[in-house]
């Protein structure tokens, strides 16, 4: 990088002086300029943007006089040293151009210990640097100041290493994409924390490297990798399968304290979907098995012979349940008796129905829920003598009115 390899600068102007009187001013824009002079004492007068103004005088030109003449320009410069480095490690191997305002380039490359030096022509510069995989910092992606001649400016550029892209799906055994998974990626000192998408998808960009993933999802066993990802690659692709953290449910069904065997139990999702059965035992004991938990579910029960049952939705966390205890109630018959005597409501009387007393009220009524499957009431008021069994399957309304006339 010698003063020597540094093109010549083309923004000098020569001014030729005859008489202290201008004869001709060239801009030497090549390092040859061809002029025509006449025989005389001359001075030549040589200005740039960079030094003070050289002046050669006396320069005798005639027929004999050489037809070359070299004009020897002092070498100006500014010199520019330092190191360049990627998270305070030395980067070797970079080359540097600096670039002047009319796209000059000057280009020098940093040593195996990260240093460099190089002499420019006092300018303003812009800098670049060509490595593969790095970029110089942006805040020092700047126009720096060289301008002093035979100034020494010491400079410490930071690379910055390109990320690699990383994409990749959540999903779970059933291969169903897992949404708001929480996915964090290291790489040395380098963090990253993300969620998928509602696909289960997820997509960031990271240092290469070897690179640790965890993903972590309530409801779900937290699962890590680690892989490799290279410089100028990318992963795409990546499928990362959870396994669900399972609890079971269980308990008994009864009706009035007594266990109920063959009775078909259904779970469900809060969707009311379909999630399990099961089917209760001679003692009336039931439970379904590897539930996922986090979630909240319900038991429905329905059969011929009781009302249907369906439980209040519930939360199953990672211990499960085993008390979820169900008692069925009997469907019931509704029916209105309405006791007249002598066309009139017998009120507040006595009534023996299925050796049960009621009261009738002041309009002579009296309401029954009756089982299901009752068949018949055997109706008894002692004070009137007065007995009367009537069959149920004669009635087909629900609920019922049945006037009853005593006599």
């Amino acid at each position: 990088n010698s003063i020597e390899k540094i093109k010549p600068h083309k923004k000098l102007t020569l001014i030729i002086l005859k008489n202290s009187n201008i004869v001709k001013t060239i801009k030497l824009d090549n390092t040859f300029t061809p002029t025509e002079l006449e025989n005389g004492i001359y001075d030549f007068v040589i200005e740039n943007n960079i030094t003070e103004n050289l002046i050669f005088r006396g320069i005798k030109i005639d027929n004999n006089t050489n037809k070359i003449i070299v004009i020897s320009v002092p070498p100006v410069h500014a010199t520019v040293k330092g190191f360049i480095k990627n998270n305070n490690q030395f980067i070797g191997g970079v080359k540097i151009d600096f670039i002047d305002v009319n796209n000059n380039s000057y280009e020098t490359i940093s040593t195996f210990a990260g240093d460099f030096s190089i002499n420019l022509p006092p300018q303003k510069y812009r800098i670049v640097l060509k490595k593969p995989g790095f970029v110089i910092q942006e805040s020092q992606n700047l126009i720096y100041d060289f301008t002093i001649p035979n100034e020494v400016y010491n400079l410490s550029l930071d690379a910055e290493e390109l990320l690699s892209n990383i994409q990749g799906t959540i999903v779970d055994k059933k291969n169903t994409p897992i949404p708001n998974a929480n996915i964090s990626i290291k790489n040395g000192d380098y963090f990253i924390e993300l969620k998928s998408d509602l696909f289960g998808n997820f997509e960031t960009s990271i240092l290469p490297g070897l690179l640790f993933i965890k993903v972590e999802k309530e409801g779900y066993k937290s699962f890590g990798l680690v892989t490799k990802l290279g410089r100028f690659s990318s992963i795409s692709g990546l499928e990362i399968s959870l396994d669900p953290i399972l609890a079971n449910i269980s308990g008994t069904i009864s009706s009035s304290f007594s266990p109920k065997k063959n009775i078909q139990l259904t779970l469900r999702n809060e969707e009311g979907e379909v999630v399990a059965t099961s089917l209760s035992n001679e003692h009336g004991f039931y439970e379904f098995y590897d539930i996922k938990v986090n979630q909240k579910y319900f038991i429905s029960v329905g059969t011929q012979d009781y009302k249907h049952y369906y439980s209040k939705p519930f939360l199953l966390k990672e211990e499960g349940i085993t008390n979820k205890n169900i008692i069925l109630q009997e469907r019931e018959t509704r029916l209105y008796l309405e006791f007249l005597f002598e066309n009139k409501p017998l009120s507040k009387k006595d009534v023996i129905i299925n050796n049960k007393i009621y009261k009738t009220d002041t309009n002579g009524f009296i309401l029954l829920n009756l089982s299901e499957g009752t068949k018949s009431i055997n109706i008894n008021i002692k004070n009137y003598n007065f007995r009367k069994i009537i069959n149920l399957r004669d009635i087909n309304t629900n609920p019922n009115h049945l006037t009853i006339e005593v006599r």
